[in-house]
């Protein structure tokens, strides 16, 4: 548990219980303390949004396609990406390569 809090200059409930301290200097002092609150707090959050915003986009460029064909690709559902025309050409020599070896079985 905690002691009573001590009384300082920008305590409302000591300010309210004694009407002589409740001046507008003090009124003034208080309004500027609360306002410098509220900026820093606002900066913070500010400066968390931006950073946040930050991030985000950079994990966005970093997984956005970066040609119509991978985009078209990832709409389709592969996840593979882009695939060069190498590997294309090469998966098409096998195919035909299978095909030349099913129709010589066949005719056997």
């Amino acid at each position: 548990m905690q002691g009573p809090r001590t009384k300082n200059v920008y305590d409302v409930n000591a300010l309210l219980q004694e009407p002589s301290r409740l001046n507008s200097a003090t009124v003034r002092s208080r309004e500027e303390y609360l306002r410098m609150q509220r900026d820093r707090l606002l900066a913070m959050k500010a400066s968390e949004r931006e950073k946040q915003m930050n991030e985000v986009s950079q994990r966005a460029s970093q997984e956005r396609p970066r040609t119509a064909k991978a985009a078209r690709g990832l709409m389709r559902g592969s996840r593979g990406g882009i695939e060069n025309d190498d590997v294309l050409a090469a998966r098409r020599e096998i195919v035909e390569k299978l095909k030349t070896e099913i129709e010589a079985k066949a005719n056997i």
